[in-house]
């Protein structure tokens, strides 16, 4: 930063609190030399806390053209360096959305205000969660499955089944669920997007495309959170109309 050649303060310029003007040179040494505005101020002999002044001073620095960039944007606030590495390096992968889609369902519930519950014994769904109607069995499903850029969800489960040939499974087999045994399928994609689907709004199918049909069911999007949380790509859908996702329950 050059200050040997900085203009003039023009004439209409405010004046801090107690008369004096702040000259650009010493203004700009002073951001220059800083961590923090509280810092400037007092390098430039002012103590105490004073907004009107701060503020005064931040316009000044603007009309003037200095460069406050690394300045933190509350007052007293000083800039941190990173002086340790952190001992999480790992990068996101889809490998852990598994473990992880349980603690996204409860936090998307928790943030709204509406209670998760955790059932103690193995269960058909995988959260109880108070709703704006009554209590809902939420089944939690994840997907990184992609077929012509749509992610394809299963939401079947596996049950016995004695009359067909024994495989990989034994005599077991996918079957929809039934009405009464889950409410809800909160299903989390490897792109980041979050989806609320009702069991009634999948006819009893094994597998779901998460296409248009079910954009109204989409209760949170990577793109709305900062872009894709674990990488990869998924073509956004179209905006759609706001909708309460805990009464779609009773469609």
């Amino acid at each position: 930063m050059n200050v040997e050649h900085l203009p003039p303060i023009p004439a209409n310029t405010p004046i801090l609190q107690d008369g004096r003007r702040l000259e650009p040179k010493a203004l700009a040494e002073a951001i220059r030399t800083s961590q923090s505005w509280a810092e400037v101020m007092r390098k430039l002999g002012y103590s105490g806390f004073s907004g009107s002044r701060y503020s005064r001073a931040k316009l000044l620095a603007k009309a003037a053209g200095l460069d406050s960039f690394h300045l933190p944007a509350v007052w007293n606030k000083r800039a941190l360096q990173a002086d340790e590495v952190l001992p999480f390096s790992a990068p996101t992968s889809d490998r852990n959305i598994r473990t992880t889609a349980i603690g996204e369902a409860v936090s998307w519930f928790l943030r709204r205000g509406y209670t998760p519950s955790i059932p103690v014994e193995p269960t058909r769904y995988d959260l109880v969660v108070e709703s704006d109607d009554d209590l809902k069995k939420i089944q939690v499903k994840t997907t990184t499955l992609r077929r012509k850029g749509l992610y394809q969800a299963e939401i079947g489960r596996q049950a016995y089944a004695p009359d067909i040939a024994v495989g990989s499974n034994g005599h077991r087999a996918r079957t929809p669920y039934k009405a009464g045994e889950v409410d809800l399928f909160f299903i989390v994609t490897g792109y980041g997007d979050k989806y609320l689907i009702p069991l009634g709004a999948t006819n009893q199918a094994l597998v779901i495309a998460l296409d248009r049909k079910y954009a109204a069911y989409r209760v949170e999007s990577a793109q709305s959170t900062g872009g894709a949380a674990r990488g990869g790509s998924n073509p956004p859908l179209p905006a759609q109309c706001p909708r309460s996702p805990m009464a779609e329950a009773a469609v």
